[in-house]
């Protein structure tokens, strides 16, 4: 687990990343995390048309479900790295993008929680246009907290949600409409 005591600049996050480029997954399999830890979910309308569909998938491939003030994220490649700010520390949660698919109607983005990460497991971000032209934007863990984080693991649970809802919030107020 990496901390830091002062928000770190990105190209700190960026020399870290590199350090982590054959870093292992910290979970065995996708299906072993759905089989096993907890399941968070979160669906919603963005908008309607191309226009709303272009833009939210923008804001994903921009990782802004992780711009919200208290977190962040620098992607270098397939890795990214999100810092979360945890009481005034700066604690560092790197990923491996697992999975992407793209489509004129969807895309879909699976990040893989790397060893340090506070939460070891799978988060799925996902956004389509259905054919009622509605946009929406799914967002779904399967994660458990790991290391010395089992000890707090409903308060990691709760910040993770907290992720989800800050964005969701932002998405549905301002980004796509």
């Amino acid at each position: 687990m990496t901390v830091y005591f002062s928000k770190p600049e990105a190209i700190a996050l960026e020399r870290h990343l590199e350090t982590l480029k054959e870093a292992p997954l910290s979970f065995p399999s996708l299906e072993y995390a759905r089989e096993h830890y907890h399941r968070d979910f979160v669906e919603f309308k963005v908008g309607q048309g191309d226009a709303a569909f272009k833009r939210a998938k923008v804001s994903l491939q921009a990782w802004s479900q992780f711009n919200l003030g208290w977190t962040f994220a620098v992607p270098q490649g397939r890795r990214l790295a999100v810092c979360i700010n945890v009481l005034g520390l700066w604690v560092l949660a790197p990923h491996r993008m697992m999975d992407l698919r793209e489509s004129p109607r969807y895309y879909r983005a699976v990040l893989g929680t790397l060893k340090g990460n506070p939460l070891s497991g799978v988060e799925v971000f996902e956004v389509s246009l259905s054919p009622f032209n509605e946009v929406m934007v799914r967002i779904e863990s399967y994660a458990e907290p790991q290391g010395i984080y089992k000890l707090f693991g409903w308060w990691v649970r709760k910040l993770q949600l907290k992720v989800f809802q800050s964005f969701q919030a932002r998405m549905t107020t301002s980004t796509v409409h």
